[in-house]
């Protein structure tokens, strides 16, 4: 090969090492940089949607129980949910449910809020009464002066005379909260029809939780 065509091929590598150089540069870093904002811009904006459907979700429950107590002249209604009590219970399957905690209520002017008094109150306690909403999805008491139960104290202590709880299910038919009733300083006078239309409502209920939690 003579030098010419040495120098000339060295020249020419050289000038395809500046073209691509230029093409990656002038091209492709730009379609890369835009398609990072766009993948981390999507990311965030993923993000802020969830917050947003998951308040909205939170304002559906709370507007549906505060309508339920208006609506029945009820003194309180509230909510609970099932969980673990935290992180130094172990992980397995069987230790999800460890406790509950009201998560949303609605209360009648006058009417003192439960919302910071039941939290992380062990399900063990409850075993009886949340066996038979687990099987029935309904148990309640019209006098709790006239029960028997060993938990007469929970509602006693708090002048409760009569309620009603509700099992509530997500999606799959789990069973994962409490829909409850309270009657303060009286018994209950809640109806039979009422009763039924609460346990369609805890089924609701259900559902919006499954979209809060998702």
């Amino acid at each position: 090969m003579h030098m010419l065509d040495i120098v000339t091929d060295k020249v020419s590598q050289s000038n395809i090492t500046l073209i691509l150089t230029a093409f990656i540069t002038g091209i492709l870093s730009p379609i890369a940089l835009h398609w990072a904002r766009y993948f981390f811009n999507k990311k965030e904006k993923s993000k802020q949607d969830d917050i947003l459907q998951y308040l909205h979700f939170n304002e559906q429950v709370d507007d549906r129980i505060e309508q339920l107590r208006s609506e029945y002249n009820l003194d309180r209604v509230w909510l609970a949910q099932f969980h673990n009590g935290g992180s130094f219970y172990p992980t397995g399957v069987h230790q999800k449910f460890q406790k509950f905690s009201v998560t949303f209520e609605s209360c009648k002017p006058g009417i003192s809020s439960e919302h910071n008094q039941i939290t992380n109150v062990p399900v063990s306690l409850f075993a009886g009464v949340f066996k038979k909403l687990a099987e029935s999805s309904y148990y309640g008491i019209s006098n709790v002066d006239e029960s028997s139960e060993n938990v007469k104290s929970f509602w006693a202590d708090r002048n409760i005379k009569g309620f009603h709880m509700f099992a509530v299910r997500c999606l799959e038919k789990k069973f994962v909260g409490i829909l409850c009733i309270d009657y303060v300083g009286r018994p209950s006078d809640l109806t039979q029809k009422a009763i039924e239309s609460f346990m369609v409502e805890a089924r609701v209920l259900g559902g919006y939780l499954t979209h809060v939690e998702a």
